[in-house]
């Protein structure tokens, strides 16, 4: 009888390790995603670089559909109004689209400014209804400097016609606690491939 109230008690105590281990191997297992995992500056412009150069994006296309309906008729103030709510909706967009952390507060409020009026990368692409998908990004810091230098491998299809493989480089200034402040996107590279 002695035996079995031993066994019956090594059986409960077994039980109990066995919750306990199972317990500890799942806080383990977690508690990665419950550390602030903060990206360095450069996996943050890496990111960035990446979503800027896939585009154009189903919004972008919607976006070029209005300025290519209304590019003859601007002065126009039904073509004005139109191209304005256009306009606001991409900027509504870029707000989904990109996290205010990875940014400083004024190149952030700009960004559709930079990317999207005058002759801008994004807004030749889906003028001319091209695509462009990154097969790299890569990024390294200037050794005295915020500014990091960055090499885009992308293929960029037009038409129907094959992709192209072009490399695209620039830099990205950042303020002292690593957001982007500026993005140089002026490389002839993909503007000539878009041309």
């Amino acid at each position: 009888m002695k035996l079995l109230e031993n066994e019956g008690e090594f059986n409960m105590f077994h039980k109990k390790i066995s919750y306990f281990l199972v317990l500890t191997f799942c806080f383990l297992l977690f508690l990665p995603s419950c550390s602030n995992n903060v990206d360095t500056p450069e996996q943050s412009i890496q990111r960035v670089l990446t979503t800027i150069f896939t585009c154009p994006d189903n919004e972008e296309k919607e976006y070029g559909k209005i300025l290519n309906k209304n590019k003859y008729s601007l002065e126009q103030e039904n073509s004005q109004t139109e191209i304005a709510e256009a306009e606001k909706r991409m900027q509504e967009h870029l707000c989904q689209k990109y996290s205010k952390d990875d940014f400083t507060e004024a190149y952030y409020n700009s960004l559709f400014k930079h990317l999207y009026t005058s002759l801008a990368f994004p807004t030749m692409c889906i003028l001319n209804e091209a695509e462009i998908s990154p097969i790299s990004v890569t990024v390294e810091k200037d050794a005295t400097t915020n500014i990091y230098l960055y090499t885009a491998k992308l293929n960029v299809t037009k038409g129907d016609s094959n992709p192209i493989e072009i490399t695209q480089t620039g830099r990205v200034q950042t303020d002292g606690d690593g957001h982007i402040a500026f993005i140089d996107l002026d490389d002839s590279t993909l503007f000539n491939a878009l041309s």
